[in-house]
């Protein structure tokens, strides 16, 4: 989503969204590879610790019964992406479902349509017994991509740009982050570390997220030769992300 016609408190709502790739970060990044080879191969920032493989059932999302039917298809065409590549169960019942196999799953996610920090909320990894996940019920912002963002922090994902390597091919732009956000920039200590750095992953922000002046003043640019922070957020998992869910869910690790 471009943040451009958006006011500073509009901003808030739209962190997440995808709507185009930068072309020339799309052009430039394809024909790069020599350089890819060189990023990192251990820099994946996932809370093992905090894995859903420890259930026996996999990982249920609830959704609530406020959802209307195409926002509910928006649920599930995202739990679907990330059922394909998941190696436990990925569960999706509504509200009213759940309702009625209540003591069949004692840990869940629910999901909520209520105001968040940015386009969404969650935590990151198991929990245990209830816990929340948060949609803004803007459509701007209530896409597939984002609630594939906000599953995959659920899973037990950071974001890209919080891996504790991120220095490295990033800069941060602190004086351009709006007042009272730059803790959201924060580096992921703690996590651990898998793969190449990710320019494309749903999960890294875009170029002007949190921006003091949308479109304009950048908050993150790489350092990489030959790839550039996308402008919005991708829109697909990268094949990273794919990995990086496997890795989650207690697939073999691919090295």
């Amino acid at each position: 989503m471009d943040f451009r016609n958006f006011n500073l408190a509009t901003v808030l709502c739209i962190l997440f969204v995808s709507f185009l790739l930068d072309p020339v970060h799309a052009a430039t990044n394809s024909n790069v590879e020599a350089t890819h080879s060189k990023l990192s191969r251990h820099g994946r920032s996932l809370r093992m610790n905090k894995s859903w493989t420890k259930s026996s059932y996999g990982v249920v999302f609830v959704y609530a019964n406020s959802f209307n039917q195409h926002e509910q298809h928006k649920i599930k065409v995202a739990a679907g992406e990330i059922r394909k590549h998941s190696c436990i169960p990925i569960v999706l019942l509504s509200e009213s479902q759940w309702n009625t196999q209540s003591r069949r799953y004692p840990h869940y996610v629910f999901i909520e349509k209520n105001r968040a920090v940015g386009c969404g909320q969650a935590l990151v990894g198991m929990r245990g017994g209830f816990q929340l996940l948060t949609l803004s019920p803007d459509p701007r912002c209530l896409t597939v991509v984002t609630i594939m963002h906000e599953m995959m922090h659920t899973l037990g994902i950071e974001h890209e740009q919080s891996r504790p390597d991120r220095n490295q091919y990033i800069h941060i732009h602190n004086p351009n982050i709006q007042t009272g956000y730059q803790n959201v920039f924060n580096i992921a200590y703690g996590t651990t570390a898998y793969g190449p750095y990710d320019f494309d992953s749903v999960m890294h922000y875009g170029r002007y997220a949190f921006s003091s002046s949308p479109n304009h003043l950048p908050t993150l640019s790489s350092k990489v030769p030959g790839y550039f922070v996308p402008a919005y957020e991708n829109s697909n998992l990268s094949d990273w992300d794919k990995r990086k869910i496997n890795i989650i869910t207690g697939c073999q690790a691919d090295s």
